[in-house]
């Protein structure tokens, strides 16, 4: 961020200028709904793509998103390293993205599919070009897997069409073009790495609109959602009350209490007690015994 300066007129010398930092970066074009809808898709696809690379490619890996940001593509194309492994995908609502794939992430997975087991203290390989046409079967794994969620949150298509090193991309995007950058962390083989997805801004304009819907995997739509939901709320301890009747004393009439004496209710003798939570009744009893203890018969309504 380019930050400069703002000295207040009024400073004077010996006393602390007021400052003000000045942000001179362009701002952002892609809503926070957006945003925040490209980090869901993400967090999506781990579960649907974790059990495919396990069953089908005998690869154990884990992924959460880290950050969505919006940068020109002079500034977005060195982010990740000049080896790392880039397949490009046609969208049908038109324009491209890019799955990028980390030389470290790249390099292990090549290592698994040639059907050798990683070692740590074994040097990484260097991905090359026959490593880059193995590593399709990940790609088509990945982008599969991301088509599936694209098409329930724009209704567009998404396939891959080719797999080259990201130097090669240098050329495929005017410089100042914008695009937006979605990192994600990778767990794979207790290894830490990461892989980019690139979306230029003319193609997610073409979907903004399906883009910025809520997405039914994130609401009450989504049954396994609303199931897990409700787990957990289940699983919250709140506090209940029992309210037999309420009455309403003048401050004078409370302090001329004294122990004996009766204040009458304003519920008759065989009205049901009031179960509270929050300040609202949930359900109705009797108050009853169980054992040594106090308790309430629930069942029966006001």
């Amino acid at each position: 961020m380019s930050e400069t300066r703002i000295f207040h007129p009024g400073a004077t010398e010996g006393r602390q200028p007021w400052l003000r930092p000045v942000d001179f970066s362009a701002p952002s074009t892609l809503p926070p709904d957006q945003q925040a809808r490209l980090r869901r898709l993400v967090d999506d696809l781990e579960p649907i793509v974790r059990p495919r690379a396990t069953a089908d490619l005998g690869i154990s890996l884990s992924f959460k998103s880290l950050w969505v940001r919006e940068l020109t593509w002079r500034e977005g194309h060195p982010i990740p390293a000049d080896d790392a492994v880039t397949t490009t995908i046609e969208s049908s609502a038109g324009g491209r993205a890019y799955l990028i794939l980390d030389p470290t992430l790249a390099s292990l997975v090549v290592e698994r599919l040639l059907g050798t087991e990683p070692d740590p203290a074994r040097p990484l390989r260097s991905v090359t070009a026959i490593d880059r046409a193995l590593l399709s079967r990940m790609n088509d794994l990945l982008v599969s897997s991301l088509d599936r969620l694209w098409g329930e949150a724009t209704g567009a298509s998404l396939h891959a069409t080719g797999v080259r090193s990201q130097l090669d991309l240098v050329a495929e995007l005017d410089p100042t073009d914008l695009i937006v950058l979605v990192a994600v962390e990778v767990k794979i083989f207790n290894t830490l790495s990461v892989l980019h997805l690139a979306f230029p801004q003319p193609t997610l304009a073409a979907v903004g609109a399906q883009l910025s819907r809520p997405s039914p995997r994130g609401s009450g739509e989504d049954p396994a959602t609303t199931r897990t939901v409700q787990a957990r709320l289940g699983e919250a301890s709140v506090e209940v009350q029992v309210r037999l009747g309420d009455v309403e004393l003048t401050a004078g009439e409370i302090a001329a209490l004294h122990p004996g004496d009766r204040v009458p209710l304003s519920t008759p003798a065989t009205a049901p007690a009031a179960l509270i939570v929050d300040g609202v009744a949930v359900q109705f009893g009797h108050i009853g015994r169980s054992g040594t203890h106090r308790a309430v018969r629930v069942g029966r309504s006001a």
